[in-house]
């Protein structure tokens, strides 16, 4: 909805904390409801983590 994954995922690594001491969570959309391991990847590669 925000379509800022990307800019979020930039500005973990550009924080240069951690990357385990950052919790990340993100959500799915009802029209991924079929589909959530397609859905979280998408995310997870858009985020870069």
């Amino acid at each position: 909805m925000y379509n800022n994954e990307e800019e979020v995922g930039r500005a973990i690594r550009d924080s240069k904390i951690p990357r385990e001491d950052i919790f990340v969570i993100t959500k799915i959309y009802s029209t991924q409801y079929d589909n959530p391991e397609e859905a979280i990847d998408m995310a997870l590669k858009k985020l870069g983590v």
